[in-house]
């Protein structure tokens, strides 16, 4: 007999059906619950990191830390460089926030569902830390291990400034003081701005300590003004001058007076220095060479390790060394030629000057006076005019006249008169002159 195959009934694939679906949902809640699992593992290791790094802070200052600075909702990084110093800063996110979020909150939690989250709340005389298991919505805490100090906690407000200014003074204060911080411009400088956790706003203005804080003020200088022209003065002693110098004007409070200064002389071409930087306020040049005038130039300008200002326009003083009379005058003849006598009028001058002069001649007898110019002046007759009022630079003066019979008649007497002064050559200056001065008769043998 033939048999014929039949197919499953309805009934039979609804109960095949049935068992995978009971199969897949036992699965699935098989899975998620060990991913659950696994996110309160992480729940449970970083809230005890947290009781950890608060045990810390307590060691470090005596109390634990306020919730209000763990909360920061914008940088888990200010939570762990402020406060819980050093520690992992994910350690405040929870397995399910959004993943840099700050999950540490101050509220209380109830068990039942709700959001994932740490909360930090007080419990009795103990600081609890807790959150909330996944899955059943039990509340987890853990208890800090000291007791809640009742005392006011305290706190150290450092006032710091840059240059350009002063600020009040900081001190220690009970947390939640009100506390005004003031920074005051010095001449040339603005504010510009605080920097500090917390310290942010204008130049006079109220901060909350609410921790350590270290707010510091910063200034911007302004343009600084040259000084004004320095006065100088010259005194001269000796063959040094010394020239010194103030200026009427003053600087900003972190600033001091520096100097340039040059010299300029009235050489032959004329002569500048450099110039030379000081912080003194006087210098010594010598000046012994007569009959050259001496210049100095001094500016002025203020300066810091911040700033320096501009030069000052030069204030000068010179200084003119006069040239010192000749001294005495000696005077001597002698045979120049077979047929000319020489008269030689002799002095002496002192640092840098010469002798200058002009001369005149008497005679006993009539010989014939040279009527050319004869190593700068011009012979005469005694009468006392002088021939050519230019003066000649010779040392010594000198004169002569020869006779008009090829030879000198021997014995013959003569006389010189003649006028000296000492001169720079390079500046003309020149001293008093001797006034005409005469020889007694010098007789020629």
């Amino acid at each position: 007999m033939r048999k014929t195959a039949r197919g499953y009934t309805i009934v039979e694939l609804l109960i095949v059906i049935l068992v995978i679906c009971i199969l897949a949902v036992i699965f699935f809640m098989s899975y998620y619950g060990i991913q659950a699992s696994s996110r309160n593992s992480q729940r449970q290791s970083r809230i005890a990191v947290i009781a950890t790094n608060m045990e810390k802070y307590y060691d470090q200052n005596g109390e634990y830390p306020i919730c209000a600075n763990l909360i920061d909702p914008n940088s888990i990084d200010a939570v762990v460089t402020y406060t819980l110093k050093g520690m992992d800063p994910n350690v405040l996110t929870t397995p399910n926030d959004v993943k840099g979020s700050n999950s540490l909150k101050c509220d209380d939690m109830t068990s039942g569902p709700g959001p994932d989250v740490f909360s930090f709340v007080a419990n009795g005389n103990k600081w609890r830390l807790k959150y909330r298991e996944e899955g059943s919505g039990n509340i987890i805490s853990v208890d800090l291990k000291r007791d809640i100090t009742t005392a006011s906690r305290k706190f150290t407000l450092t006032i710091n400034t840059t240059e350009g200014g002063t600020v009040n003074d900081g001190g220690i204060y009970d947390e939640g003081t009100v506390r005004t911080i003031l920074a005051i411009n010095k001449t040339n400088y603005i504010f510009k701005n605080w920097t500090g956790y917390g310290c942010d706003g204008d130049a006079s203005h109220e901060v909350t300590i609410t921790g350590d804080m270290t707010c510091t003020a910063h200034f911007t200088l302004i343009s600084i003004a040259a000084p004004t022209a320095p006065v100088v003065i010259a005194s001269t002693p000796s063959d040094k001058t010394n020239w010194s110098w103030t200026v009427s004007s003053s600087c900003p409070d972190d600033a001091v007076f520096s100097y340039q200064y040059r010299y300029i002389i009235d050489y032959s071409g004329g002569y500048t220095s450099n110039w030379y930087s000081t912080n003194n306020v006087s210098t010594v040049l010598t000046t012994s060479p007569e009959g050259y005038e001496y210049n100095i130039e001094v500016q002025a300008r203020c300066s810091s390790i911040y700033y320096v200002s501009d030069w000052s326009i030069s204030g000068t003083k010179n200084y003119i060394r006069p040239v010192q009379n000749p001294g005495p005058i000696s005077f001597d003849i002698s045979r120049y030629s077979i047929d000319t006598a020489q008269i030689t009028a002799t002095s002496s001058c002192t640092n840098g000057a010469y002798v200058w002069s002009r001369s005149d001649m008497a005679i006993q007898y009539p010989y014939v006076w040279f009527d050319t110019l004869q190593d700068g002046f011009w012979a005469d007759s005694h009468n006392g005019v002088w021939k050519d009022d230019n003066w000649g630079h010779t040392d010594p003066a000198t004169i002569r006249a020869r006779s008009l019979s090829g030879s000198l008649l021997t014995p013959s007497s003569f006389r010189m008169a003649t006028e000296i002064r000492c001169q720079n050559a390079d500046t003309g200056r020149y001293s008093e002159s001797t006034g005409r001065q005469e020889s007694s008769w010098l007789t020629l043998h």
